[in-house]
């Protein structure tokens, strides 16, 4: 007689705290500024704690963290940190939220009810359009008599008022609204010479951001004008992360890692390229709402660099953006581009440029490309040498996945699962002045009965095509007809399992969590693990039970690297459990 039982475990987990003299510096909303900053007498503001923690750097023993309390700080400027702000001696400074949000915007109260629906409240100090950008085609918007479903708002620059339809069963005296002011909120920058180091910032939320750049005298500029940057550096940035934060409303970039102009690509210092860039368990909702062309997302020239488990959903346009140019800074620049006259304004690189060596993986993107078409979940831009796009879980959306544009090569994509209407995989390759190939596409899971979805398994299905190699590419009708590798990474996409708790992600609730299979016959204990690679440690764990008495085992259950140690100990008889039922 053989018996089945399924059954979840409370987790004890053991950790090991080393002994040290680590600084911790207390923010509270509530705080005073003349307070020294412990948990029992915490500052108020932002800036007194980097006063406090730059008084501490120079003597430093060990690391520093600021714990930001539960709260939201509106900001009238950025948040600057420069090389002061650095660790030093090997040790880190830590900016870390708890329930913390930054805002760049204020709060919209007071509203006064008006005729058909519309709701209506005076703004002041709120930045406004100077001209419209160029001639040629229009893009309404911005006009009362549009004003229909509930949701959209018009702003009346001349009365300086803001009007706004609710949705269905809003209430307006309890419905929150924020009007964004600042287009930056943290600054992070030092020199050539001193860099920022050893800087870290987690679990803060960023929103209500505005960009005013296009509306502006002067906008054309940005981007294009190695100055135009808020450090007065540009690039050199390197070793920083940006982990466990929450993205929203954010009206352009969420995160813009690298530059565009000649120093970024193929820098006259040796000191500029962008490199050691990683962004993990970040959460990406809503943004782009003001420039919807623009991503959650952008690393132009970046080497050694990493995109890894962020979960990104309502998006107007694409999830991850890798690389810039099309090819056209290239090693041998671009016969597409040769054809459009760009080398008579620029040079013809004979060099390659600083990018190569970066990582996107393991991120849960989906909802995304809502108001534009030609988008992908990860889009990429030329030569990218040893980078890897593997184990992103893409769907809902009506574009491709994965979408390697102009000139993307040298990129290796596998185990991942593009689940859209689109392609999972559509290589802008068909005109061969693109340059768009040399890479590696490898146990990929594409959607069953999308048009134009192929399984990419060999020649003829594309390998060889532009010196590409494909292989164990498959389509099926949804994840649970893919592989377990498969169904693994898309239970493992976004934020990584120990770091969901209490935060907003988006993982699909029927994808199995952790939990034991266990089966009791001839005296034998046969266990099946299940996605338990984020468990540190596990004591005393009942892992068998009956209605009948049976022999009760204790498992000690160890995860190196995602691979399951299991020890399995007998224990005594005992009389049966009784069920809780």
């Amino acid at each position: 007689m053989q018996r089945i039982m399924k059954m979840r475990l409370s987790f004890v987990f053991l950790f090991a705290f080393r002994l040290s003299a680590a600084v911790d510096i207390f923010v509270d909303r509530q705080g005073h500024d003349y307070n020294p900053g412990s948990a029992g007498k915490p500052v108020k503001g932002i800036k007194r704690a980097q006063e406090l923690v730059r008084e501490l750097i120079a003597s430093a023993k060990d690391d520093i963290t600021v714990h930001l309390g539960p709260g939201t700080w509106e900001i009238d400027e950025p948040i600057m940190f420069n090389n002061e702000d650095s660790g030093i001696n090997g040790f880190k400074v830590t900016w870390a939220g708890s329930e913390t949000a930054i805002s760049g915007g204020y709060e919209i109260s007071n509203w006064t009810e008006g005729d058909d629906g519309i709701w209506a409240n005076q703004l002041i100090g709120y930045d406004q359009i100077a001209e419209p950008f160029w001639d040629g085609g229009v893009w309404i918007q911005n006009v009362k008599a549009l004003l229909t479903d509930g949701g959209q708002f018009y702003l009346d620059r001349n009365e300086s008022t803001v009007y706004y339809k609710p949705l269905e069963g809003e209430n307006m005296a309890t419905a929150s609204a924020c009007l964004g002011v600042e287009e930056v909120l943290l600054v992070v920058g030092g020199t050539y010479e001193e860099p920022v180091h050893d800087l870290h910032f987690e679990g803060i939320t960023f929103k209500h951001s505005t960009w005013l750049r296009p509306d502006t005298y002067g906008g054309t500029g940005v981007g294009n004008d190695k100055n135009a940057h808020s450090t007065g550096v540009g690039l050199g940035a390197n070793n920083i992360d940006i982990d466990d934060n929450y993205f929203t409303q954010a009206m352009g970039n969420s995160i813009t890692v690298g530059g565009i102009q000649a120093d970024a690509h193929h820098p006259s210092q040796p000191k500029m390229p962008v490199s050691d860039i990683h962004a993990s368990n970040n959460i990406f909702n809503n943004n782009s709402v003001l420039w919807s062309s623009t991503v959650p997302i952008l690393f132009t020239y970046t080497q050694f660099s990493s995109v890894t488990h962020n979960d990104i959903y309502n998006q107007p346009y694409s999830g991850i953006c890798h690389g810039y140019g099309g090819g056209s800074n290239d090693e041998g620049g671009s016969p597409e581009y040769v054809k459009r006259g760009l080398y008579e304004y620029q040079p013809l690189y004979d060099t390659p440029t600083v990018t190569k060596n970066n990582l996107i993986e393991g991120n849960l993107i989906h909802h995304f490309g809502q108001s534009h078409t030609d988008f992908g979940g990860v889009y990429t831009l030329s030569r990218s040498p040893n980078t890897t796009v593997s184990f992103n879980f893409i769907y809902d959306a009506g574009w491709q996945a994965l979408y390697p544009d102009e000139a993307p090569r040298n990129i290796t994509s596998y185990n991942n699962l593009g689940f859209t209407s689109g392609k999972y995989y559509a290589p802008n390759d068909w005109i061969p002045e693109q340059l768009t190939g040399w890479s590696t596409v490898i146990d990929n899971w594409g959607k069953l009965g999308v048009k134009d979805n192929k399984v990419l398994d060999g020649f003829p299905n594309h390998s060889g095509r532009r010196n590409n190699t494909f292989l164990r590419n498959y389509l099926a009708p949804d994840i649970n007809g893919t592989s377990l590798i498969a169904q693994r990474a898309a239970y493992r996409a976004g934020v990584i399992p120990s770091k969901r708790k209490g935060r907003s992600v988006t993982n699909d609730a029927d994808i199995a969590n952790a939990y034991l299979d266990v089966k009791v016959s001839d005296g034998r204990v046969v266990v099946n693990v299940t996605n338990f690679d984020d468990v540190l440690s596990v004591s005393q764990a009942l892992v068998s039970r009956s209605k009948e008495s049976l022999p009760l085992a204790q498992s000690r259950l160890m995860v190196l690297q995602q691979r399951c140690i299991l020890s399995l100990a007998p224990q005594r008889r005992t009389p049966p459990l009784k069920s809780a039922m």
